[in-house]
């Protein structure tokens, strides 16, 4: 997906929009370490900052952590690299990111958790990412996607419920998740079940492997229990 297309989906108002693109050799400049370079180079065809949500652009206060947040996207070379083009960018930047990535075929949102350094900027502390999604399935998922809908008590909670909206893209998106329910938590225990699940295979003892799939099927009764039920 082309950032024009980006812009358009995400419906960045004028209010907000940055709408420039950082040039690939000015960012690279910034790196100083060969492997962060390397990547950046072989990776990334275009970066683009899209918006800047501001305390005086959008009437959400700041937090403690966060003053701002940036929107940003990028066309990369492979889709499989957006976490680490995330990183790598966001590392340079002293606000939380909500990065949209594309290669030819797929997309990727990133937000993620963050600590505050000594000298302002934020350290990634947890990389979410949404499943790489093809145009048209990414175009789906974000075409009742609306800002005003995102909690604005400070720029901190702001954020969050954009991290909240990555997260539950990896979850089931046919049933509808419990708005009390913890996304970070569901995101854990879908991925236990899957390291359980694979281990459970590699297993040869009957004992062994029947005590994995008891904690296989604990850990699937408490993911289900975050979904609302049919007639909830």
């Amino acid at each position: 997906m082309k950032t024009d297309e980006v812009k358009d989906l995400l419906k960045i108002s004028k209010q907000i929009r940055i709408d420039r693109v950082i040039p690939k050799t000015e960012f690279f400049r910034a790196l100083d370490k060969p492997d962060q370079k390397n990547l950046i180079r072989d990776n990334l065809n275009k970066l683009h900052w899209l918006a800047s949500m501001k305390p005086e652009n959008t009437n959400i206060p700041a937090s403690e952590t966060f003053q701002e947040v940036e929107i940003f996207s990028a066309e990369i070379k492979n889709i499989k690299n957006a976490a680490k083009v995330f990183n790598i960018v966001n590392n340079k930047i002293p606000y939380p990111l909500f990065f949209v990535l594309s290669d030819n075929k797929y997309n990727v949102v990133c937000t993620a958790d963050y600590e505050k350094k000594q000298n302002g900027y934020l350290r990634v502390t947890k990389i979410y990412t949404s499943p790489a999604l093809d145009n048209q399935t990414f175009s789906s998922k974000f075409k009742n996607f609306d800002w005003r809908q995102l909690s604005n008590v400070n720029m901190g909670s702001f954020y969050a419920s954009l991290s909240r909206f990555v997260m539950l893209t990896n979850l089931e998106t046919e049933r509808q998740f419990k708005s009390d329910a913890d996304p970070r938590q569901a995101m854990y225990l879908k991925q236990e079940i899957e390291s359980l699940t694979a281990e459970a295979k590699k297993v040869d003892q009957l004992n062994q492997r029947m005590r994995l799939l008891d904690q296989i099927k604990t850990k699937r009764k408490m993911l289900e229990e975050m979904y609302q039920g049919e007639n909830s």
